[in-house]
């Protein structure tokens, strides 16, 4: 089993470590990861005229592309990935998709139908395909 939580979308080249996760696998092993919606994660939130967050604004979600964020004191490069780069990067290693959860977000102040998180469950295929 390997667990992933909120690393993926911090590494680049990130092939050679889905295959490393493949290598070390066993047949029907799992892996269990999570990373930042990246639908949602570098959009903007957007507020009415009364100052209500209302939605968020989703832009060049497609593309690829790297942003320079701060995560306490260091600066950390975040790649941006829509999900199907990360679901086709997986299959192509022989990690099939078992489950996928968008959780509701759980702060008051941001409206619960708009994830922010991505979890998934992958198993090693009976052979890569």
């Amino acid at each position: 089993m390997i667990f992933s939580n909120l690393v993926l979308m911090d590494i680049d080249p990130l092939d050679k470590t889905v295959k490393e996760f493949s290598r070390i696998l066993k047949e029907k092993g799992k892996l269990f990861f999570s990373i930042v919606h990246p639908a949602f994660y570098l959009s903007d939130w957007e507020r009415n005229n009364a100052g209500i967050i209302t939605h968020k604004k989703v832009t060049s979600y497609i593309s690829h592309k790297s942003v320079e964020q701060k995560w306490g004191e260091q600066p950390v490069i975040h790649y941006h990935r829509p999900i199907s780069f990360y679901f086709n990067l997986f299959a192509k290693n022989g990690l099939l998709l078992s489950q996928m959860y968008e959780p509701n977000v759980y702060e008051d102040t941001k409206i619960p139908d708009i994830p922010l998180f991505l979890f998934a469950e992958l198993v090693k295929a009976h052979h890569e395909v």
